[in-house]
C-alpha cells in the first residue's frame, strides 16, 4: 500500500468508526492500570519524542524508531566460577516475557542493545564495611554472564559476556549501570519465552553479593531491563489487521443495506484545506494496543481541487496535467484529490503493547497532517 492510499484508508476508517461510536457516547477507556506496568525508560523516551526531540536515545543511530524493553527480576543465587570452580556470590536476572514471533520482529533492523541495572546509594558506613570485607575496591568490576540452562540447574553453563567498571566514588551515588553493545544476547533471547542472566562482582570482591553494592530494586520502575534499539515498520501489520477488519465491517454494512455514505456538503463546496480532527484510540478500538497517547490531533484534508490550480493548492506537475485532462474528459479522468502533503506529514510517538507482557515505544511516521495539496 503506498503512502497516500494508506493514509486515506486510515482516515476513512477513523471517520467511519468515530461517526458510529459517537452516536452511542462510548466512554474513553484509559488504561491507567496498564500504564503502571510500562517500563519507565519507555515512558521517558515517549515523552522526549513527544517534545519534538530526537536526541532521546543513548549511543544509537538517529534512524532508530523502535525501542523495546524486556523487564527482569532479581534473585540472589550462588554462581560457580568458570575458571577455578570457586563459588562466588551472584544475582540472577530472570526474564519471564512471552516470546515475540519472528514475524513481529522480521521487519526490524537492530542497531544496539543494552542491559541496565539500577544501583542505590550506599551510606559511608556501608562503604567502610565493604572496604574491610574486600581487599581491593580500586579495580571494582560488575560482570555480566549469560546462562545456558539445562534440565539440571546444577549443570547450567555460564559464560562471561562483559564487565564494566564501578568506581569507589559512585558507590555513594544513585544511578543506572549499563552494559552496552549486548546485541548478541538481545537477538538470541527475543524470540524465546524466558531466560536468565547473571551479575557478579569481579576479582577480589566476587565473594560479596551484588546487593551489598546497592544493586537491587527498591521501587517500581527500577527493575533490570534489556533494551533493544531498532529501525522497523512493524506497525504495518497492525494497519493490515485494521484494514481487514474494516473491510469485513464494510461488507456487512453493504449486505444490510446501510453502507451508503453521505458526504458533508461543506467539504464539497470549500476549496482544498486542512481541518482539525482529534482521534481517540479508544473510540476506534486501538486502546488494546496503544497505551499512550490516549488521543492525538491527526487532522484531515478535504475540499475541491478546481481548475486553475495555483500555488495555494501545493500541486504537482502531474496534478496540473490531470486537472487539464479532467476538463477535457471528465468521464474518463477524475480531478486531483485533496490530501495531506506527503513531505509535511509528521511523526507520532506511541507506547505499544506487544505480545504477552512486552511493551515498546515507537515513532510512527506519516501520522499527523499539517498541510494539504491537490495531488
Amino acid at each position: 500500500m503506498d503512502q497516500n492510499s494508506r493514509y486515506t484508508f486510515i482516515l476513512a476508517a477513523i471517520v467511519s468508526l468515530s461517526s458510529i461510536l459517537c452516536t452511542t457516547a462510548a466512554p474513553i477507556r484509559r488504561q491507567t492500570e496498564t500504564i503502571d506496568t510500562v517500563p519507565q525508560f519507555l515512558i521517558d523516551v515517549y515523552e522526549c519524542w513527544s517534545n519534538g526531540k530526537r536526541d532521546c536515545l543513548p549511543e544509537t543511530d538517529p534512524e532508530v524508531n523502535v525501542v523495546r524493553s524486556l523487564i527482569g527480576q532479581f534473585e540472589e543465587k550462588p554462581l560457580k566460577e568458570v575458571d577455578n570452580d570457586e563459588l562466588i556470590k551472584s544475582v540472577s536476572v530472570k526474564f519471564t516475557h512471552e516470546a515475540l514471533t519472528k514475524d513481529a520482529t522480521s521487519q526490524e533492523v537492530l542497531y544496539n542493545a543494552q542491559l541496565r541495572v539500577y544501583k542505590i546509594a550506599l551510606s559511608q558506613e556501608e562503604i567502610d564495611s565493604l572496604q574491610s570485607d574486600c581487599s581491593n575496591l580500586t579495580n571494582l568490576q560488575l560482570e555480566l554472564y549469560s546462562v545456558d540452562s539445562t534440565t539440571n540447574p546444577e549443570e547450567e553453563i555460564v559464560v562471561l559476556e562483559k564487565s564494566i567498571p564501578v568506581s569507589i566514588s559512585s558507590l555513594a551515588e544513585e544511578m543506572w549501570l549499563s552494559f552496552t553493545n549486548v546485541t548478541n544476547i538481545y537477538q538470541s533471547k527475543l524470540n524465546v519465552s524466558g531466560f536468565t542472566l547473571r551479575l557478579a562482582m569481579g576479582g577480589a570482591c566476587s565473594v560479596i553479593a551484588p546487593s551489598k553494592f546497592g544493586i537491587t530494586v527498591v521501587k517500581p520502575g527500577y527493575q533490570p531491563e534489556l533494551i533493544g534499539y531498532a529501525k522497523g515498520s512493524v506497525e504495518e501489520k497492525m494497519f493490515a489487521d485494521v484494514q481487514k477488519h474494516h473491510r469485513q465491517k464494510r461488507q456487512q454494512a453493504l449486505e444490510n443495506g446501510s453502507g451508503d455514505v453521505t458526504d458533508n456538503e461543506k467539504y464539497k463546496l470549500a476549496n482544498c484545506q486542512i481541518y482539525d480532527f482529534n482521534v481517540s484510540f479508544a473510540d476506534i478500538g486501538w486502546d488494546r494496543y496503544i497505551i499512550r497517547p490516549y488521543s492525538y490531533r491527526a487532522n484531515f484534508c478535504a475540499g475541491r481541487c478546481d481548475w486553475p490550480l495555483d500555488a495555494s493548492h501545493n500541486t504537482t506537475k502531474h496534478s496540473y496535467i490531470q486537472s487539464i485532462a479532467n476538463i477535457r474528459n471528465p468521464d474518463l479522468v477524475p480531478p486531483p484529490c485533496c490530501s495531506p502533503t506527503p513531505q509535511e506529514l509528521q511523526s507520532l510517538p506511541v507506547v505499544v503493547r506487544e505480545a504477552g507482557n512486552n511493551f515498546s515505544t515507537r515513532l510512527w511516521t506519516e501520522m499527523i497532517a499539517t498541510s494539504c495539496a491537490c495531488l
